[in-house]
C-alpha cells in the first residue's frame, strides 16, 4: 500500500509482477515476451557533461494529410478572427497573435495545464508509478530515447486504453495498469510512442486548436438561425392574435367601433406593411443560409470530419507498425486478440464507420499478424 502526493493512502495491492525479479522458463503455450532489444549505442558525453536526448520524431503520411486539411479550417478561422478584431483596429494582428498561439501546445507547462483542465488527467500515484515507469523505461530504452522526455500521466477510466497528446504527453487508464501484464503495457506504451515519434499527437491538437473560432461560427450560425425563426413565428403569431382580439372587442360598440376599427385599418396596414417587409427579410436571408451557406459550411464539415477520421484510423495502423519496428509486435498482437475477446458483438452504421477513428481491432489483428509473418 501506497500513499498518493495529497496523502491518501492507495488499497491496491501491486501487481505481482512488479515485484518479480527472476523470469521463469518458457513453458509450452505460455507467452514469452520478445527479447529485449539492445539498448543503442550512446554518443560520448561533450565537454559540459550533458547528453541531448535522440531525435526520432518525424512527420508520416497521415500527419500530413492532418495538416493538409487543417489548412482551410486555419484560413476559414483566421477570417472569423480577423473580422471580430476589425472593429478595434487589430484586423492583421489579431489572427497573426492567434496563429502564433498554437506554438504553446509544445510549451511544457502549458502542457500539463492542457492535461489537467482539457484531458482531465492527473499524475500517477507512486503505486502508479512503480508500475507505469518500468515498462516506460523499457519501450524508451528500446526507441532509443530518454525517458524523461515525456510525461506520465493516469486517466481515470475504468476502461483499458492509453493516449498520446499534445507534444509530450503520454497517459494510461487507471484500469490498465491493474489488468495489463507487463509485455501488454509495454506494447501499448510503444503503440503510443509510435503516435509521438509520427507527429500525430501534436497535429491533431493543433487543428483542434486553430478550428476552435470556425467550430464556435458554425454553431453559433445555426443557433442564431433557429433563433431569428423562432422569433419571427413568434412574433407573427402575437401581432395577428393581438390585431384579432382588438378587432373583436371593437365591434361590440357599435358606430364608434365602426369608426375606431377604420381608423386602426387605415393606421394599422403601414405597421403590417413594414413587419411584413422585415419578416420577408426575414425569410429571405434564412433560406439563403439555408440554400447557399449552410450547404457549403456542412459539407465542408462533414467532408473534414470523414477525412480527419480516416487519417485517425492510418495513424492507428502506422503506430501499430511502429511498434513492430521496436519488438513489441508479438505483444501488441497479443494485447489486441485479449481485447478483441473481450469487446461485446457490435454492428457499427454508416456514419459510424465513417466516422471511426480506431480501425476495428479484426482489421488491427490481421495487419499486425501480416507484418510479423503469422498465419
Amino acid at each position: 500500500m501506497s500513499s498518493n502526493p495529497n496523502g491518501e493512502q492507495d488499497p491496491r495491492p501491486l501487481p505481482a509482477w512488479v515485484q518479480r525479479r527472476v523470469q521463469a522458463p518458457p513453458q509450452p503455450g505460455v507467452f514469452q515476451p520478445p527479447p529485449k532489444v539492445a539498448k543503442p549505442s550512446r554518443k560520448p558525453k561533450p565537454a559540459n557533461g550533458k547528453r541531448s536526448p535522440q531525435r526520432s520524431r518525424r512527420i508520416d503520411a497521415s500527419t500530413l494529410g492532418l495538416l493538409l486539411v487543417a489548412v482551410p479550417w486555419v484560413i476559414y478561422s483566421a477570417s472569423i478572427v480577423a473580422a471580430i478584431a476589425y472593429p478595434f483596429g487589430a484586423f492583421a494582428l489579431a489572427p497573426l497573435l492567434w496563429l502564433l498561439s498554437g506554438a504553446l501546445v509544445f510549451f511544457r507547462p502549458m502542457e500539463a495545464a492542457i492535461a489537467k483542465w482539457f484531458f482531465k488527467y492527473r499524475p500517477p500515484t507512486p503505486r502508479e508509478l512503480d508500475v507505469l515507469l518500468p515498462a516506460w523505461k523499457e519501450v524508451a530504452a528500446a526507441a532509443g530515447i530518454h525517458s524523461g522526455s515525456y510525461q506520465l500521466w493516469i486517466q481515470n477510466s475504468d476502461g483499458i486504453n492509453a493516449a498520446a497528446a499534445a507534444g509530450h504527453l503520454v497517459a494510461v487508464t487507471r484500469r490498465a495498469l491493474d489488468v495489463l501484464q507487463p509485455h501488454q503495457l509495454q506494447a501499448v506504451l510503444a503503440h503510443e510512442l509510435g503516435h509521438h515519434s509520427a507527429g500525430h499527437a501534436w497535429s491533431g491538437l493543433l487543428l483542434h486548436w486553430y478550428s476552435l473560432p470556425a467550430r464556435i461560427f458554425n454553431r453559433m450560425l445555426v443557433w442564431t438561425s433557429q433563433a431569428i425563426l423562432w422569433a419571427a413565428l413568434i412574433s407573427v403569431r402575437i401581432v395577428l392574435g393581438a390585431f384579432s382580439g382588438l378587432l373583436s372587442a371593437l365591434a361590440g360598440l357599435g358606430l364608434i367601433g365602426l369608426f375606431a376599427i377604420c381608423a386602426i385599418c387605415a393606421y394599422g396596414s403601414e405597421f403590417l406593411g413594414g413587419l411584413a417587409d422585415d419578416f420577408g427579410a426575414a425569410v429571405i436571408l434564412l433560406l439563403v443560409n439555408a440554400l447557399l451557406v449552410g450547404p457549403v459550411v456542412g459539407a465542408f464539415a462533414l467532408v473534414s470530419a470523414t477525412t480527419m477520421a480516416w487519417l485517425s484510423r492510418r495513424g492507428e495502423l502506422r503506430a501499430d507498425r511502429a511498434a513492430v519496428r521496436l519488438g513489441y509486435g508479438p505483444a501488441l498482437l497479443d494485447t489486441l486478440e485479449d481485447w478483441l475477446q473481450t469487446e461485446p458483438p457490435f454492428a457499427p452504421t454508416i456514419s459510424q464507420r465513417l466516422l471511426a477513428t480506431h480501425p476495428p481491432l479484426a482489421a488491427r489483428i490481421q495487419r499486425l499478424k501480416v507484418a510479423l509473418g503469422v498465419p
